[in-house]
């Protein structure tokens, strides 16, 4: 069963972040929508992403607007894969930004899930049946084959949080966001795998706790 966000505790997370960070996913890909395993394979958006994009652009640009924030002092960063980077460069052009003025950083590139990755989780199953059902017993901590676990990544998102100087906004998946939560929101590593991180919606770090705050402003 998957988690509302807005069912956890939050704590201050233990190591200094600045604030506030406004965190996106990418919008939507034909591998999302067949709910297949995406990990590294770059899938670029569908239609319904882009539009996805443009609504969270637009969400952020009236909360920025509303709160007296100069878009231009902002930082974005995102993810190299296509659906993330074109996600950003959509967000942008509604902030009333340069498409390019953003960085890159691999830091936020979503997990790998190895051999599972263009699978259904079904046919996950099917063909690796053994592997499947021993990463069950601890997602967190045990990895796809040839694939990534959720721990391996915490140090260096950790790293990449506590580095971030000015506000900013990060685009990145499902997968990272998970992390995010963990250590930012304090979720236990059994309850933030199964998070529902979706991709509509802006959220916001204020220093103390990630919220989904951005969710009744302008959508088209």
């Amino acid at each position: 069963m998957k988690n509302s966000l807005n069912g956890i505790v939050h704590i201050m997370a233990d190591f200094p972040v600045c604030s506030p960070i406004y965190f996106i996913r990418h919008g939507e890909t034909d591998w999302n929508r067949a709910k297949k395993f995406q990990g590294h394979s770059d899938i670029p958006l569908n239609d319904k992403g882009r539009k996805q994009a443009k609504q969270n652009g637009n969400r952020l640009a009236d909360h920025l607007a509303e709160a007296g924030i100069d878009t231009s002092q902002l930082v974005f960063v995102s993810s190299p894969l296509s659906r993330a980077v074109e996600t950003t460069e959509i967000i942008l052009q509604a902030c009333k930004l340069q498409p390019d003025q953003y960085r890159i950083d691999n830091t936020l590139k979503e997990l790998s899930f190895g051999l599972f990755e263009g699978l259904t989780s079904p046919e996950a199953k099917e063909k690796y049946y053994t592997q499947r059902q021993q990463r069950r017993k601890d997602r967190w901590s045990i990895a796809p084959p040839e694939g990534e676990s959720f721990a391996s990544r915490v140090d260096g998102l950790r790293q990449f949080l506590s580095q971030l100087e000015v506000h900013s906004v990060i685009i990145s998946h499902s997968g990272i966001m998970r992390i995010i939560h963990h250590l930012l929101n304090k979720v236990p590593p059994g309850e933030a795998v199964s998070l529902d991180i979706s991709n509509e919606g802006v959220s916001l770090w204020d220093g103390k706790t990630i919220k989904c705050a951005l969710e009744h402003f302008r959508t088209l």
